[in-house]
């Protein structure tokens, strides 16, 4: 008979049906235990709840049965679960046995219900009438199962197989019929099989894994439960086959999880131990051993109070484990460890119930975390929080107080614990009930709420920014309300404050001529004046939010500008910057903006304001001042260069007549003085005065056209300087002049060499008339295409920065530089002497004066 997990008949042979005198229609669906005496009722019920529990492979007990005619008969009863891959119970095959028949060895004493499908035969009773309905039902059935059921003799060879082997092996019955073992298991050859036959005759039976191969050559992956009985006179196996490739999967995915579980667990920072029913421990992981030391085999097998650990608290630890085995609800402790360097650590511990497939807790798996470094933070955060002037409190579910800091004590004028387990209603600190109806819509809707809240305070009216945030559980459930209040008084003040200067700075710059604009960090147009939309003739909102390379109609690029916004933003310098752009008619016209960064309260970077002015008809009168000046510029250098020519004319003619004049005549001087002897002495007097006269003139006349024009600069520059420094040295003899040329051989056009000669003769006289030095040092070279002369002394020097009044010398030196279109550099400070640098290209073409 086939009998179901809840004990009720699911199929009958036909030899059962006539021991008890029922039909089967009567028996299938009653339960067992009606036809059982109720005597044997309870244990027999035993029987069947520990099959469905345990994972025994059967069991046989001595029990009555009442037959329908009220006949009462004893017989062994041997009950054997059939389970499904996964291990649950799927139906019982159970058989009775006369118990006469168990102690003769001639008579087969066991027959399984598999070979009731095959044979009607009831043992003791071989005598009953069996019918062909009952043999057609035991078929049927056996044809229900969904595991391969085949009945093999001593050779191996198959007597009956069901539709399940027939679909699992893609063979038909009458194939099977003819074939054996080792037809389908590559790994049970047909030598192999004997030794298996005998095994199972001995032991009655035998469960194996092994391989099925199909028709198609494909294998899989069996389990076969296979039982021994006898049958007039022969011997038979009763297999049942069940494929486990699904199983096989899920063990291999199951170890592979496994594996990483183990992995995870060995290297996992967090303690971990795995605790009995007798809270005794099963596993400790490394991170446990690291932390006390101690090897993990002296931990095993003993409870946390048989073997205690450097924790404080360890009764209330078990205790704890004990309640979670009780109840199967997770628990967290927290426990404080001393490891072995003696530091100590405070660590949390999660207790978790393990479950049985049957929902049964049969362990506890213990978390432990190092939270040390979590308590510390809280103790400064607390200690933060115990310190902040704002006002924080902690509101349970039903509005109560559970924590206040000392700001929000103070400002009551009550101890924190006054607050503890109180509503705002009942401190009547909620007179207009505001601060409770947005304390019950945090908590309704578990979302954060801000209000801003006007309250009296010993130092007057006082403007406070509450904000509700809930507190929410790891399942996102509001679990209570925090509060945190701050005076915003002065902030307010502040913005107030703010608004009234932005409504200034607008009135401000909506009347203003010049263009003024704001942009954001981002370089985006922020606001524009009404100014900038007459002077561009763009409307403000085409303007707003764009960079300024969007409607932009200046020569400047976009990336420029921005470039500039950026620097002005980074660097907090102003700056400045000259473009010229398209006015609204379409006319060109130059304009100077001067840029600053803004800044907010705290003194953060908010953006850059940009000033513009139309510049248009100050850079026109610049233009024509510029051309003004150059053309004096040109008429300086014409005049300077026909100077020049004058003076090199008068020195020509100079030294040609009037030197040859005053030659001749101090020859004829001089022959007068040999004709005149001693004896006329008056007239050697006259002569001799006459002679010193014209020796005079020719001196003077010598010293004039030197000044005109020295001949030295007919031989070159360099031999010009060292003239001008001997020259100086002998008219000067408390200066000490030096000239240091690097090179020997420079060649200068007529006109640089004049005017570097004058440059040096000028700045040799402002140095003798004013400077009050001991030395001067001048030094003249070629630096790649430029010529450098520097004359540096020694003397009292001057404030370079002022400008000096009179100083015609300095503005004659500078002047002829810019004839040369070359650069010059004065510096000078009080009592450090006085520095002239000028440059000069040298091959620059000089402009046509």
């Amino acid at each position: 008979m086939i009998v179901g997990p809840d004990q009720t008949f699911l199929a009958l042979n036909g030899a059962m049906c006539a021991f008890l005198g029922h039909e089967a229609e009567e028996l299938i669906g009653k339960h067992f235990t009606d036809i059982l005496h109720p005597d044997d009722q309870l244990s027999i019920q035993d029987a069947f709840d520990r099959l469905i529990h345990d994972t025994a492979d059967g069991l046989c007990l001595e029990s009555r049965y009442i037959r329908k005619n009220g006949q009462i008969i004893q017989r062994m009863l041997r009950i054997s679960p059939v389970r499904e891959e996964r291990g649950g119970l799927l139906y019982f095959f159970s058989q009775l046995i006369c118990i006469s028949e168990l102690a003769s060895p001639k008579k087969p004493w066991l027959v399984d219900a598999s070979s009731l499908a095959s044979s009607d035969e009831f043992v003791g009773e071989p005598d009953l009438d069996i019918r062909p309905r009952d043999l057609a039902l035991a078929e049927f059935t056996l044809n229900q199962l969904n595991d391969s059921l085949v009945l093999i003799d001593q050779h191996a060879r198959f007597h009956y197989v069901n539709d399940a082997a027939c679909r699992a092996l893609n063979y038909s019955r009458s194939e099977l019929l003819r074939m054996g073992v080792a037809d389908i298991d590559p790994d049970w050859p047909a030598a192999r099989w004997p030794e298996c036959f005998d095994y199972i005759r001995i032991h009655g039976s035998n469960k194996i894994e092994t391989r099925h191969q199909a028709k198609d050559g494909r294998t899989f992956p069996v389990e076969v439960s296979a039982r021994y009985f006898e049958y007039q006179g022969r011997s038979y196996n009763v297999a049942l086959v069940r494929d486990i490739t699904e199983r096989k999967r899920t063990e291999e995915l199951l170890h592979k999880r496994e594996q990483e579980f183990r992995a995870l667990v060995e290297n996992s920072p967090d303690t971990i131990v795995r605790y009995d029913r007798e809270c005794r421990r099963m596993y400790v992981n490394p991170a446990l051993t690291h932390i006390t030391g101690i090897p993990a085999h002296e931990m095993l097998g003993k409870t946390p109070v048989e073997f205690k650990l450097n924790y404080n608290g360890t009764t209330e630890y078990q205790h704890a484990i004990k309640q979670v085995l009780q109840s199967g609800v997770k628990q967290e402790t927290e426990l404080f460890m001393h490891s072995p360097d003696g530091k100590t650590s405070c660590l949390q511990f999660q207790l978790m119930p393990e479950l049985d497939p049957n929902g049964q807790v049969i362990s506890v798996l213990s978390l432990g975390r190092d939270i040390t470094a979590l308590k510390e933070s809280e103790m400064r955060l607390r200690t933060l929080v115990e310190n902040l002037p704002d006002f924080i409190s902690r509101f349970d579910l039903q509005g109560r107080h559970t924590y206040v800091n000392p700001s929000a004590a103070k400002a009551c004028g009550q101890s924190a614990q006054y607050f503890i387990g109180k509503t705002l209603h009942e401190l009547q600190l909620d007179p207009d009930e505001q601060l409770g109806k947005y304390l019950k819509e945090t908590i309704r809707l578990g979302a954060p709420h801000t209000i801003e809240n006007r309250r009296m305070t010993p130092d007057g009216e006082r403007l406070f920014e509450i904000r509700f945030i809930p507190k929410k559980n790891g399942f996102g459930s509001t679990i209570g309300v925090l509060a945190i209040g701050r005076d915003i008084t002065e902030r307010k003040q502040a913005d107030e404050l703010l608004r009234k200067r932005e409504q200034e700075f607008r009135t401000l710059a909506e009347n203003l001529p010049d263009l003024v604009v704001r942009y954001d960090r981002n370089c985006r147009r922020t606001y524009v004046n009404p100014a900038y939309e007459q002077e561009t003739g763009i409307p403000a909102r085409q303007s707003m939010n764009k960079m300024p390379d969007a409607k932009w109609r200046t020569g400047i690029s976009g990336e420029e500008f921005n470039a500039t916004l950026c620097k002005v933003m980074e660097t907090r310098i102003p700056a400045q910057i000259f473009l010229r752009g398209v006015k609204a008619e379409l006319q060109t016209a130059d304009y100077a903006f001067h840029v600053v960064a803004e800044c907010n309260p705290d003194g953060e970077v908010i953006g850059a304001l940009a000033i513009g002015k139309n510049v248009t008809v100050l850079k026109e009168t610049q233009r024509r001042l510029e051309e003004s000046q150059l053309l004096l510029r040109q008429l300086a250098a014409h005049n300077e260069t026909a100077r020049e020519d004058e003076r090199r004319h008068l020195s020509r003619e100079i030294h040609d007549e009037l030197g040859q004049c005053l030659s001749a005549l101090r020859m004829g001087m001089s022959v007068l003085e040999l004709q005149y002897n001693e004896d006329h002495a008056s007239s050697q007097a006259i002569i001799q005065r006459m002679i010193t006269l014209v020796d005079s003139t020719i001196r003077i006349v010598r010293n004039l056209v030197t000044w005109l024009r020295p001949t030295a600069l007919d031989m070159g520059i360099v031999p010009a300087l060292e003239w001008l420094v001997e020259e100086f040295n002998r008219g000067h003899p408390g200066i000490r002049c030096m000239l240091y040329v690097v090179e020997e051989d420079i060649h200068l056009d007529e006109k640089r060499a004049t005017e570097i000669f004058r440059i040096t003769q000028e700045s040799l006289t402002n140095i003798s008339r004013h400077a009050d030095a001991t030395e001067v040092q001048i030094a003249f070279k070629r630096k790649e295409s430029h010529y450098l002369l520097e004359v540096r002394d020694n003397g009292k020097g001057f404030n370079s920065l002022l400008q000096k009044k009179q100083s015609f010398g300095l503005i004659g030196v500078r002047e002829r530089v810019l004839m040369l279109e070359g650069e010059v550099e004065i510096s000078s400070m009080p009592d450090q002497g006085t520095i002239i640098r000028v440059s000069i290209p040298v091959h620059k073409k000089l402009r046509d004066s």
